[in-house]
């Protein structure tokens, strides 16, 4: 073997011998760091704070789905007031109330001084109850310097429902908006979280307003206009659950554990014909009209000429077809409700439908020459001075400043 080659091989062994020091070193010295790191909390990463922090005590998520009503948003809506005891310019309005407006109903004080309202609106096509179509959407209406603008927020797309357009312009009547500012205008191109499935948007407006009112909060004023599901104070699931925490579902409501009564649809457009056919002075070939208006002239109205009552038996008419919406009423005065709005049906009927149409013991039909012993007794029955006196009663608590 050769010098120069036993030289080249000492300079290998050496070299091998240097690297496989070093890498040992460095082995040893990246577990102790890593112990070191693991024995003192101090020295892992912090995460980021979060722009919109859960609040401490969070209920357990329920990934149930079910529709919400009327009564069920009105109960987180108290909860969110409880917030806000102290900001009367911020105003939550019930869907009762909303529907009430959008009818035409006169507006509280509180909302004519309000500088921003929320309104849950349904897109009941019958206007008969605050939840008996399919879908919930949320309008918000900022009134500061009473110009009436509106942002609407829809968990299934962008439309813009009649009824929105319809309480809006009512709204703005109200509010004695500018006519420089009318039509009212209703801004839908902000981004708010959408629904998975077809039952989620009642919870979703409760979700929104908890939102929007806290933003209004923190900022003194509006706060994010278009925002994300992350931002939410309650997650849709957090929002069910605690409905459910405070026992809704409710028994009763309708479409939950049991149907309330017999009801039938009886539409705004149907009612406006008592306008037609009251002041006809004979009905021979409707005798249920006849009865109806014999009943209210003699038992219920004291003075006045018999055909000049038309508005006072419209103004019953609207205050039932409106009670008939409301869930929480108790059943037997609910059922009672339902009676009086079949007669109204009823009376609403050109002649031939009328004659294909079973009376009120479900059997029979109706007759175009003359009504039964039965039917008088109905009508006797759930059209008296106690049943309208508690019609008035009702209308009253449920549909307060009117």
């Amino acid at each position: 073997m050769s010098k120069s080659f036993k030289k080249l091989l000492f300079w290998v062994v050496l070299i091998a011998l240097v690297l496989g020091v070093v890498l040992f070193i460095n082995s040893t010295m990246e577990k102790k760091k890593s112990k070191k790191s693991e024995n003192n909390p101090r020295q892992k990463t912090p995460e980021p704070p979060s722009d919109n922090p859960k609040p401490k005590s969070v209920p357990p998520i329920d990934t149930e789905n079910w529709r919400l009503t009327d009564e069920e948003i009105e109960h987180a809506y108290q909860e969110i007031r409880k917030e806000i005891e102290n900001l009367p310019e911020i105003q939550l309005v019930s869907p009762t109330i909303t529907r009430y407006i959008q009818e035409g109903g006169e507006i509280s004080e509180d909302l004519k001084k309000a500088k921003i309202i929320f309104f849950p609106i349904n897109n009941s096509e019958t206007h008969e109850t605050a939840d008996s179509g399919s879908h919930w959407t949320l309008l918000v209406c900022d009134n500061r310097g009473g110009i009436g603008a509106f942002a609407h927020y829809n968990s299934a797309g962008s439309n813009i429902s009649t009824n929105t357009q319809k309480l809006a312009e009512k709204l703005c009547e109200k509010l004695e908006v500018d006519k420089d500012y009318l039509p009212p205008k209703i801004y839908n191109d902000h981004e708010c979280p959408q629904q998975t499935n077809g039952a989620d948007c009642g919870v979703y407006v409760i979700a929104y307003t908890r939102f929007l009112v806290n933003e209004w909060k923190k900022k003194k004023g509006p706060g994010k206009a278009s925002f994300k599901e992350q931002d939410l104070i309650f997650s849709v699931a957090e929002e069910r659950q605690k409905l459910k925490e405070t026992g809704f579902p409710k028994k009763g409501t309708p479409g939950k554990d049991y149907k309330i009564g017999d009801d039938v649809e009886y539409l705004e457009k149907e009612e406006e014909l008592i306008s037609q056919w009251w002041p006809m002075r004979d009905n021979p070939h409707h005798p249920l009209r006849k009865i109806v208006r014999n009943v209210w002239n003699g038992d219920i109205e004291e003075k006045g000429e018999p055909y000049d009552h038309v508005d006072n038996f419209k103004e019953l008419s609207k205050k039932v077809r409106l009670l008939s919406g409301i869930s929480k009423i108790e059943k037997e005065k609910l059922t009672q409700i339902y009676r009086i709005k079949k007669i109204l049906k009823v009376c609403s009927l050109p002649l031939e439908e009328y004659k294909k149409t079973k009376s009120f013991n479900g059997k029979d039909n109706f007759r175009e020459d003359k009504i039964t012993d039965e039917e008088s007794q109905f009508v006797r029955e759930n059209i008296n001075k106690k049943i309208i006196k508690e019609i008035n009663d009702l209308y009253r608590t449920h549909f307060p400043g009117k």
